[in-house]
């Protein structure tokens, strides 16, 4: 009779521990990370490139790895509007999660208004994409194959920025973009962060 009963305490056990983890998860995705994003998305701007920013709401559904904001915008040091949108949807991949790669499923835009410099360049990037080891015999490996793959990437490079971290990025000519380069940019970032991402971990490892 007590060998029964073990077994019975060990499932229901299970399930709750089961059923607490998924009441966590869900109050983390949808209350928690919403709130971090909302405060911390306007600092991040602010810090790394100088913009005074806002954004209205984020919403996110942890069980379909989706996020949403509404209405951001930025402005520059002189209150110039550089940035802005109605609403932007993400629905993020969740195999290159498990990877620990930032992939998306589909990115949508509504209203979108971005400023360009007529003679500049605009940087598509993935920062970081691996941070350098301490260990000068792990970092010199790295940086010897970072050298090396660049002699065949096509249309984007890796290097490395002040914080010692990689940086997978494709430039394009702002003069010359449009919707289709958009896309492409975004496709070729995908496809060299999937081919190269764990050849470089195991790298520094």
């Amino acid at each position: 009779m007590a060998q029964s009963r073990h077994p019975s305490r060990l499932a229901r056990f299970l399930l709750f521990s089961l059923l607490l983890f998924v009441v966590l998860y869900g109050v983390a995705g949808f209350l928690v990370l919403p709130w971090w994003l909302e405060r911390n998305l306007p600092e991040q701007l602010a810090e790394r490139m100088g913009w005074q920013a806002e954004v209205e709401g984020v919403s996110v559904n942890p069980f379909i790895l989706a996020v949403e904001a509404e209405r951001l915008s930025a402005q520059d040091g002189d209150g110039e509007s550089v940035l802005r949108f109605d609403r932007l949807m993400v629905d993020l991949n969740a195999l290159q999660l498990v990877r620990g790669i930032i992939g998306f499923e589909a990115i949508r835009l509504e209203e979108p208004f971005v400023r360009l410099d007529p003679v500049g360049y605009v940087c598509f990037a993935i920062v970081p994409f691996v941070k350098s080891p301490e260990a000068q015999d792990k970092s010199g490996r790295l940086y010897q194959r970072l050298l090396e793959l660049n002699q065949t990437l096509l249309m984007a490079k890796f290097s490395i920025d002040d914080d010692l971290d990689v940086v997978l990025s494709v430039e394009y000519p702002s003069e010359e973009l449009d919707r289709s380069e958009f896309d492409d940019a975004l496709d070729v970032l995908s496809y060299y962060a999937d081919r190269h991402y764990d050849e470089l971990r195991a790298l520094i490892a």
